[in-house]
């Protein structure tokens, strides 16, 4: 089983139909193909479904268990001032989700993000004893040291970048160890008239219907905006 961890990611630029859409285009063409696919009930389509609002992880499992939804991946995401984390989590060839399947991404979420955390820590880290040691150069010249003004201004910008990237890390990191790991959305295979079902639960914002699976697929559910 295979499994891609909740990363920072400020935009997606990925060439497919799907990511190349604003969200009214994507809703629109989603209705479009629903009509399609309404001729055709016996078929069956790979569709992105993207829930209403951010759910607990278990809302996933049950949801594709009550509409007989074969799943590829789940999907993540939680949102700071600044930066959106958002990951998937790749399903077994059974297209089954399991508990383990759900406890391991939410592992899997905290492990990285507690290394990024110490890595920021790190950084800031060694960005201080950059100032601590530049201030002793400076103060030990004998003839009188030259700053370099250009240097020091882009090394404390590059360290108060850290210091953010940390706090949105850490909020991150806290969000997933108080409330668990919220998920948005599925990837999933199923029979038309399931879909057809699936797109007027309440829970459910929008099913996204396919057309080119292999390059649809690079694109991720729409975020919900609360």
């Amino acid at each position: 089983m295979v499994s891609v961890v909740l990363v920072a990611m400020t935009s997606t630029t990925q060439a497919s139909s799907i990511v190349n859409l604003t969200k009214e285009e994507r809703l629109q063409r989603a209705n479009d193909q629903l009509k399609k696919i309404e001729k055709n009930m016996g078929g069956q389509s790979v569709a992105l479904v993207s829930f209403r609002e951010f759910k607990k992880k278990e809302f996933a499992k049950e949801l594709a268990e009550q509409h007989g939804l074969k799943a590829s991946q789940i999907y993540a995401a939680h949102a700071t001032t600044r930066k959106t984390f958002r990951g998937g989590y790749f399903v077994g060839e059974d297209g089954m989700i399991t508990n383990d399947d759900l406890s391991r991404f939410e592992e899997q979420a905290k492990a990285s993000s507690q290394f990024a955390v110490e890595r920021y820590n790190r950084m800031i880290e060694e960005s201080l004893k950059y100032f601590e040691n530049f201030q002793e150069v400076v103060t030990k010249g004998p003839d009188g040291a030259i700053v370099r003004t250009e240097d020091i201004k882009e090394q404390k910008k590059l360290l108060e970048g850290t210091r953010q990237s940390l706090k949105d890390e850490e909020a991150f990191l806290g969000a997933l160890n108080n409330s668990g790991l919220k998920v948005y959305g599925l990837l999933v295979t199923a029979s038309n008239d399931r879909l057809l079902k699936l797109s007027n639960h309440p829970d459910v914002h929008v099913v996204e219907v396919l057309s080119k699976p292999e390059d649809d697929k690079k694109a991720s559910p729409i975020l919900p905006t609360n």
